[in-house]
């Protein structure tokens, strides 16, 4: 194996073990305020970086490469959370871009057609539909006791 490959995969054990730090931050605290956000999604993989420089042939191919694992990972890593039955949403039914991620109902809410959405949500799904990562919808006007 090339001297290359092996970096590689280096890198993205280091990248991966750092990514699953990262997610279960994200995870616990839900946090969307940027002193908490930047340094744990430019911080960390800028210091993966400066550890993995040592194996890459320039400071830009690291950074690249530690990047570009790191992110591919991470995005992969919440992804997979959320449609996973670990979820603490994963027994409510909904679109699986719905449990992904939110920019589907933005889009329908800036048309103004999210309301058309949820009906139909409704009757494909039932009285509880999960229409956003950690957001579940109750038809209006039925009365069902929620619970996690």
């Amino acid at each position: 194996m090339s001297t290359r490959y092996l970096c590689l995969l280096a890198a993205s054990d280091i990248s991966l073990a750092s990514l699953q730090v990262v997610h279960l931050i994200f995870k616990r605290t839900e946090t969307y305020e940027p002193t908490r956000v930047v340094p744990l999604s430019l911080g960390v993989p800028t210091l993966l970086t400066y550890l993995y420089r040592p194996h890459a042939s320039s400071v830009l191919w690291a950074a690249v490469t530690v990047f570009n694992v790191f992110f591919v990972s991470l995005f992969t890593s919440i992804a997979l959370y959320r449609v996973s039955p670990w979820h603490p949403l994963a027994k409510y039914p909904g679109p699986l871009i719905c449990k992904l991620t939110q920019f589907h109902l933005a889009t329908l809410s800036l048309r103004g057609k999210q309301h058309i959405y949820f009906a139909k949500l409704h009757e494909k799904y039932g009285d509880i539909v999960r229409v956003g990562e950690f957001h579940s919808f109750t038809h209006p006007g039925k009365s069902t006791k929620f619970e996690f």
